[in-house]
């Protein structure tokens, strides 16, 4: 097995203050001892802000994780990051597949970076006169 997974024995064994050796733990019941139960409570809380107020949820969520929780700030965001792009690519997916998206309206978004950040040395469009 391979990943951080990997580092949890199939069997943990706790020893007593008297030495005895403890009844082992099975790997479920370790990495379950790991969870902590103010994670969901904290995504829920966050859930149901942003569906109220529409804020988004990396903006509420980012900082619990850092305040809260004692995340590092990179991890944090880049935790953030990578959920939002999962979902957001399967919300595509599910209005592509709906035919609800205007992919032209799509097309001029995506052409707004190419304006703003354009290269310094790019002519500038002319100005249309009144």
């Amino acid at each position: 097995m391979t990943g951080p997974l990997a580092k949890v024995p199939a069997f943990s064994k706790a020893t007593g203050s008297n030495g005895a050796t403890a009844v082992p733990e099975p790997r479920g019941i370790a990495i379950l001892s790991a969870y902590n139960p103010l994670y969901s409570l904290a995504g829920f809380l966050v859930g149901a802000l942003v569906g109220l107020t529409g804020v988004g949820g990396g903006s509420l969520m980012t900082p619990l994780l850092v305040l809260l929780f004692g995340f590092h700030p990179a991890t944090a965001v880049g935790t953030d990051l990578l959920y939002a792009s999962v979902t957001k690519t399967a919300g595509t997916a599910v209005h592509g597949k709906r035919q609800t998206v205007d992919w032209k309206i799509v097309g001029g978004l995506a052409a707004v970076p190419h304006g703003v950040f354009r290269p310094a040395d790019a002519p500038a469009a002319p100005c249309p006169r009144r």
